[in-house]
Protein backbone atom coordinates (compact mmCIF):
# COMPACT_ATOMS: atom_id res chain seq x y z
CA UNK A 1 0.00 0.00 0.00
CA UNK A 2 3.21 2.34 0.26
CA UNK A 3 3.95 1.91 -2.93
CA UNK A 4 0.37 2.97 -4.31
CA UNK A 5 0.43 5.93 -1.63
CA UNK A 6 3.20 7.06 -3.06
CA UNK A 7 2.15 6.74 -6.48
CA UNK A 8 -1.15 8.51 -5.63
CA UNK A 9 1.15 11.34 -4.53
CA UNK A 10 2.73 11.71 -7.72
CA UNK A 11 0.06 11.55 -9.60
CA UNK A 12 -1.91 14.59 -7.86
CA UNK A 13 1.16 16.06 -7.74
CA UNK A 14 1.86 16.50 -4.26
CA UNK A 15 4.82 16.40 -1.99
CA UNK A 16 4.65 14.51 1.83
CA UNK A 17 4.46 17.67 3.52
CA UNK A 18 1.50 18.93 1.08
CA UNK A 19 -0.09 16.17 1.63
CA UNK A 20 -0.04 15.47 5.61
CA UNK A 21 -1.39 19.64 5.37
CA UNK A 22 -4.49 18.41 3.51
CA UNK A 23 -4.52 15.23 5.64
CA UNK A 24 -4.13 17.00 8.92
CA UNK A 25 -1.54 14.58 10.42
CA UNK A 26 1.95 15.45 10.86
CA UNK A 27 4.66 14.95 7.91
CA UNK A 28 6.43 12.60 10.15
CA UNK A 29 3.36 10.25 10.08
CA UNK A 30 3.77 10.46 6.26
CA UNK A 31 7.04 10.04 5.78
CA UNK A 32 6.50 6.46 8.02
CA UNK A 33 3.91 5.78 5.61
CA UNK A 34 5.79 5.68 2.43
CA UNK A 35 8.75 4.50 4.28
CA UNK A 36 6.81 0.97 5.20
CA UNK A 37 8.05 1.88 9.07
CA UNK A 38 4.19 2.21 9.64
CA UNK A 39 0.78 1.18 8.02
CA UNK A 40 -2.05 3.45 7.39
CA UNK A 41 -5.33 2.58 10.10
CA UNK A 42 -9.01 2.76 8.81
CA UNK A 43 -9.23 6.07 10.30
CA UNK A 44 -6.70 7.70 7.86
CA UNK A 45 -7.81 5.56 4.48
CA UNK A 46 -11.03 6.99 5.43
CA UNK A 47 -9.83 10.32 5.47
CA UNK A 48 -8.06 9.86 2.92
CA UNK A 49 -11.29 8.98 0.91
CA UNK A 50 -13.10 11.45 2.21
CA UNK A 51 -10.74 14.00 0.92
CA UNK A 52 -10.40 12.60 -2.33
CA UNK A 53 -13.41 11.07 -3.02
CA UNK A 54 -12.50 10.51 -7.25
CA UNK A 55 -9.80 8.02 -5.84
CA UNK A 56 -10.60 4.34 -5.74
CA UNK A 57 -10.97 2.44 -2.41
CA UNK A 58 -10.04 -1.03 -4.11
CA UNK A 59 -7.18 0.68 -5.82
CA UNK A 60 -6.23 1.89 -2.91
CA UNK A 61 -6.15 -0.57 -0.02
CA UNK A 62 -6.49 -3.45 -2.70
CA UNK A 63 -4.55 -2.25 -5.97
CA UNK A 64 -7.33 -3.76 -7.90
CA UNK A 65 -8.40 -1.52 -11.15
CA UNK A 66 -7.58 2.10 -11.85
CA UNK A 67 -6.43 4.42 -9.28
CA UNK A 68 -9.65 7.27 -10.09
CA UNK A 69 -12.92 6.05 -10.19
CA UNK A 70 -13.41 8.15 -13.50
CA UNK A 71 -11.53 10.33 -16.22
CA UNK A 72 -8.47 11.51 -14.39
CA UNK A 73 -8.57 15.24 -16.22
CA UNK A 74 -12.59 15.26 -13.94
CA UNK A 75 -10.73 13.99 -10.85
CA UNK A 76 -10.31 17.88 -9.14
CA UNK A 77 -13.98 18.64 -10.04
CA UNK A 78 -16.95 18.01 -7.61
CA UNK A 79 -18.72 14.69 -7.73
CA UNK A 80 -21.47 15.89 -10.43
CA UNK A 81 -23.25 12.73 -11.01
CA UNK A 82 -27.14 13.40 -11.50
CA UNK A 83 -30.10 11.49 -13.55
CA UNK A 84 -30.75 14.21 -15.10
CA UNK A 85 -33.75 12.75 -16.34
CA UNK A 86 -35.18 12.85 -12.58
CA UNK A 87 -35.03 16.48 -12.40
CA UNK A 88 -38.53 18.17 -12.53
CA UNK A 89 -39.81 21.58 -11.76
CA UNK A 90 -38.94 22.30 -7.65
CA UNK A 91 -41.22 24.38 -5.69
CA UNK A 92 -41.32 25.07 -2.17
CA UNK A 93 -44.16 26.14 -0.06
CA UNK A 94 -44.71 26.37 3.33
CA UNK A 95 -42.12 24.19 4.53
CA UNK A 96 -42.98 21.54 1.83
CA UNK A 97 -40.64 20.60 -1.34
CA UNK A 98 -43.05 19.68 -4.32
CA UNK A 99 -42.05 18.57 -7.23
CA UNK A 100 -44.03 18.76 -11.08
CA UNK A 101 -45.42 14.97 -10.42
CA UNK A 102 -46.85 16.22 -7.38
CA UNK A 103 -45.26 14.25 -4.94
CA UNK A 104 -45.27 15.86 -1.34
CA UNK A 105 -42.18 15.59 0.28
CA UNK A 106 -42.06 17.60 4.28
CA UNK A 107 -38.84 18.83 4.87
CA UNK A 108 -36.48 16.38 6.97
CA UNK A 109 -38.43 13.64 6.58
CA UNK A 110 -35.32 11.82 4.44
CA UNK A 111 -33.21 12.05 7.64
CA UNK A 112 -35.85 11.61 10.33
CA UNK A 113 -35.84 8.55 12.48
CA UNK A 114 -38.06 5.68 12.34
CA UNK A 115 -38.89 3.99 15.50
CA UNK A 116 -39.10 -0.04 14.77
CA UNK A 117 -41.95 -1.91 16.92
CA UNK A 118 -39.55 -2.87 19.62
CA UNK A 119 -38.29 0.44 20.13
CA UNK A 120 -41.31 2.37 20.91
CA UNK A 121 -42.10 -0.51 23.23
CA UNK A 122 -38.80 0.56 25.21
CA UNK A 123 -39.64 4.33 24.79
CA UNK A 124 -43.45 3.69 26.53
CA UNK A 125 -41.76 2.42 29.52
CA UNK A 126 -39.16 5.14 29.81
CA UNK A 127 -41.98 7.24 31.32
CA UNK A 128 -42.81 4.66 34.12
CA UNK A 129 -42.06 6.74 37.58
CA UNK A 130 -38.77 5.19 39.02
CA UNK A 131 -38.95 3.89 42.87
CA UNK A 132 -35.89 5.31 44.77
CA UNK A 133 -34.49 2.77 47.65
CA UNK A 134 -32.58 4.05 50.33
CA UNK A 135 -29.59 1.69 50.00
CA UNK A 136 -27.09 3.09 52.21
CA UNK A 137 -25.17 0.93 54.15
CA UNK A 138 -24.40 1.89 57.97
CA UNK A 139 -21.25 3.41 58.79
CA UNK A 140 -19.05 1.17 61.36
CA UNK A 141 -16.46 3.64 63.39
CA UNK A 142 -13.97 2.24 65.32
CA UNK A 143 -15.75 2.60 68.71
CA UNK A 144 -18.73 0.61 68.29
CA UNK A 145 -18.67 -2.43 69.55
CA UNK A 146 -14.66 -2.56 69.33
CA UNK A 147 -13.79 -1.18 72.80
CA UNK A 148 -13.15 -5.07 73.77
CA UNK A 149 -11.32 -5.47 71.11
CA UNK A 150 -9.01 -2.81 71.26
CA UNK A 151 -7.95 -4.04 74.93
CA UNK A 152 -7.06 -7.13 73.19
CA UNK A 153 -4.75 -5.27 70.93
CA UNK A 154 -0.99 -5.93 70.50
CA UNK A 155 1.60 -2.72 70.93
CA UNK A 156 3.87 -2.22 68.27
CA UNK A 157 7.14 -1.83 70.22
CA UNK A 158 9.75 -1.67 67.44
CA UNK A 159 9.34 -0.93 63.38
CA UNK A 160 12.65 -1.16 61.13
CA UNK A 161 12.81 0.85 57.56
CA UNK A 162 15.57 -0.58 55.14
CA UNK A 163 16.63 2.20 52.52
CA UNK A 164 17.76 1.06 48.44
CA UNK A 165 21.07 2.09 49.67
CA UNK A 166 21.77 -0.97 52.44
CA UNK A 167 20.92 1.47 55.08
CA UNK A 168 18.20 1.47 57.72
CA UNK A 169 16.49 2.88 60.89
CA UNK A 170 15.01 1.62 63.61
CA UNK A 171 12.63 3.07 65.75
CA UNK A 172 11.59 1.59 69.26
CA UNK A 173 8.91 2.35 71.35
Amino acid sequence: MKDRLAQFLKSEGLTAVKFAEIMEVQPSSISHLLSGRNKPNFDFISRILLRFPSLNPDWLINGIGEIYKSNPKNRNSPNTDVNENRITNVTETNGTIQTENKDTVRQGDMFEYSLNKEDKDISENDNDPVTVVNSRIPDKTMTEGNDASRADRKSISRVIIFYADGSFDEYRN
